[in-house]
């Protein structure tokens, strides 16, 4: 239970808090032990991510893959084996359900477009696409070097063709463990 509250107690306002979330998630045993799985896959992916770096410094993309493919599975564990749902899908659902709706407003203004229409925002379903589309090049063509995140906040060229953007890495790390967090929460 460490390793998980040592993962999940920056995401909650107290130690106290974190440690009910992650008790509650591992205490949930099958067939109802969704909020255990979301729980344990939030923390893998988000903490493979984290440790990208290490290994492929400055590939944004390889990260965002990691955490894209969390989105992906926690949004598909979420709606259950019975669901129908594709990938794509399933991460645009994971960003407009799931996330919590206290990010959107950030995640829909951190990319600008600066080509056919200048300084337009993308919106939610258009920013989950986007990082659809970095998944799919690396799962399907190997390619991890499409995506440039903001160092530091200012505006910053993405390596998309017309598209800036203020994201860290670490913000969208942030959004998806708290979506993963929202998701776990709905199964306790």
């Amino acid at each position: 239970m460490n390793d998980w509250l040592e993962f999940y107690v920056r995401f909650f306002q107290t130690s106290e808090a974190a440690t009910s979330f992650v008790a509650a998630c591992e205490a949930k045993s099958p067939p109802d032990n969704t909020a255990k799985l979301i729980m344990h896959q939030t923390q893998r992916l988000v903490s493979l991510a984290e440790d990208i770096p290490r290994i492929r410094p400055e590939r944004e993309s390889l990260q965002a893959f990691l955490l894209v493919v969390c989105a992906e599975a926690v949004s598909k564990l979420d709606a259950g084996s019975g669901a129908s749902i594709g990938s794509r899908a399933a991460v645009r659902r994971f960003f407009s359900s799931l996330v919590p709706s206290a990010c959107h407003p950030f995640l829909e203004s951190a990319f600008t477009t600066t080509s056919t229409t200048p300084n337009r925002t993308l919106s939610l379903q258009e920013v989950s696409d986007l990082f659809y589309e970095v998944r799919c090049d690396v799962a399907h063509e190997g390619v991890y070097w499409t995506l440039a995140l903001s160092p530091n906040g200012a505006p910053y060229h993405t390596s998309k063709p017309g598209i800036m953007t203020r994201l860290t890495i670490a913000d969208l790390i942030d959004a998806v463990a708290r979506g993963g967090i929202a998701a776990a929460e709905k199964h306790l």
